[in-house]
């Protein structure tokens, strides 16, 4: 575990539960939100790569 994140994680457990929750629950969310965004980048390369300018 990074210094940084090690950090967040004492900072965060200053907080109420409640709070802490929350917080848990934004992390979860952005990194779920992640994962659906590479799944539908990597199920649409191809058609991403026919729809890109032919200049590059």
């Amino acid at each position: 575990m990074t210094r940084l994140l090690e950090k967040g994680f004492e900072t965060v457990a200053e907080l109420p539960e409640g709070e802490q929750n929350d917080v848990a629950a934004l992390i979860l969310e952005a990194l779920e939100a992640e994962r659906r965004w590479d799944g539908i980048f990597q199920s649409s390369k191809d058609e991403l790569t026919r729809l890109a300018p032919k200049s590059f």
